[in-house]
């Protein structure tokens, strides 16, 4: 994903990165767990190619 990231950063990518395949589990409140971990990693690799 770090390597993804940094493509788009060389090619300046200025469009929407959406998440997909999200990590499961059974627990309540699995699929805002999921959606928040995904943004967060996202965000976090877009700080980490700045």
């Amino acid at each position: 994903m770090l390597v993804l990231m940094q493509t788009l950063k060389d090619i300046s990518y200025l469009h929407m990165i959406v998440p997909d395949h999200a990590p499961q589990h059974d627990a309540s409140g699995h699929l805002e767990q999921a959606f928040a971990f995904q943004f967060s990693f996202i965000q976090a690799m877009l700080l980490a190619v700045e």
